[in-house]
């Protein structure tokens, strides 16, 4: 939710000081003068509560649309910013974003992702997003998200493996390095297919050996399922722009990583007759018994299971402004991660650039 600049609310000790000494300024200047000209102190004070209310409902959140586009190699989570430290690739892709957010903490968001090659785009991946954040406390704020993946109109090596996405956090926001909790679980499919042009030699001891051409087809299933805990501080800095309709907001956070990564791998192998080799076993049953026996065995299937540890895999930095001028905005984020286990790889670096409209 989007909430008034600190700046503004910082006003509010000089103004109700004002109100409080020009009604006794006015007393005492209207004693001198005369006794008898009457004070009306009930419609001051209700000036007065309705000034104050005034300023309390800047604090207050408001509901909002967001319309914007982005730049970025953030792929695999939209919110879990740990979990995309896991991607392999790091292509830049173009993400338009049209979001509601009900003063209420209730919202959704719709990203794209648009993959730029070779002189050509394509919408590789759609995401939709509800949340619901709670910030009423001045003391306690929390959130959840989810985040449904969906396939775009071509299959694409960039697209994030995750189909769901569940991610919660909670944080105490009193001291100015505000320490947080958050909670993350992602599962999804992946299917890889091959096709292989082979053939068998069968073995005849009277005759000629017979030479077997065939289709292999092999298909790979990748179940996944990954749990995320992490553990950061943050610092949130405020700034007064350039003009008076513009502000700065600027946080920096520390995170430690902490996850558990489950695969299930299937393995399914097999393979087709071509009609003329179907043809030719029907009037060869000998050679069909033989081939079938040792040679072509299908479908076969193998499952592997491989259950990670759950441990502390990599520390990383959050770097996070935002300018907001007016209902326009432009938000850099940068965050920097270090793979704590065995990699040849331990740096990587992710970062995004939004910009848009709040209104």
């Amino acid at each position: 939710m989007v909430y008034f600049s600190d700046r503004m609310i910082m006003t509010k000790p000089l103004i109700l000081l004002l109100f409080v000494l020009l009604p006794t300024v006015s007393l005492l200047a209207q004693e001198t003068v005369s006794d008898t000209i009457p004070i009306n102190k009930d419609s001051i004070e209700r000036e007065v509560n309705a000034f104050l209310d005034m300023l309390d409902s800047l604090k207050q959140p408001k509901s909002y649309f967001q319309v914007g586009i982005g730049a970025g190699n953030m792929q695999y989570s939209v919110n879990n910013t740990a979990l995309n430290a896991q991607q392999t690739k790091k292509n830049i892709n173009i993400t338009p974003v049209i979001a509601y957010y009900h003063k209420s903490g209730f919202g959704i968001a719709y990203n794209g992702f648009i993959a730029m090659e070779n002189g050509s785009s394509s919408f590789y991946q759609h995401t939709i997003t509800p949340s619901y954040d709670y910030e009423s406390s001045e003391k306690f704020g929390a959130g959840i998200t989810y985040t449904r993946y969906f396939k775009g109109t071509a299959e694409h090596e960039l697209a994030s493996p995750y189909k769901n996405d569940f991610y919660g956090y909670a944080e105490y926001k009193k001291w100015k390095i505000k320490p947080s909790i958050s909670l993350g679980f992602a599962n999804g499919k992946q299917s890889q297919y091959s096709q292989t042009d082979t053939f068998a030699v069968i073995k005849h001891y009277l005759r000629p050996d017979t030479t077997v051409f065939y289709k292999q087809y092999d298909t790979m299933n990748v179940k996944l399922r990954d749990y995320s805990v992490i553990a950061s501080v943050r610092s949130k800095f405020t700034w007064d722009g350039i003009t008076t309709h513009d502000y700065i907001v600027f946080s920096t956070a520390f995170m430690m990583y902490f996850g558990l990564s489950d695969y299930n791998i299937e393995y399914i192998s097999k393979g087709k007759l071509t009609p003329d080799l179907i043809q030719y076993f029907r009037l060869h049953k000998l050679d069909a018994y033989q081939f079938a026996k040792k040679k072509f065995k299908f479908p076969s299937s193998r499952n592997y299971n491989e259950m990670g540890e759950f441990n502390l895999q990599s520390l990383g930095i959050n770097l996070d402004l935002a300018w907001y001028i007016k209902k326009f905005y432009i938000n850099p984020q940068v965050y920097f991660d270090y793979y704590l286990l065995s990699s040849k790889n331990k740096f990587n670096t992710l970062f995004t650039m939004h910009t848009g409209f709040m209104f």
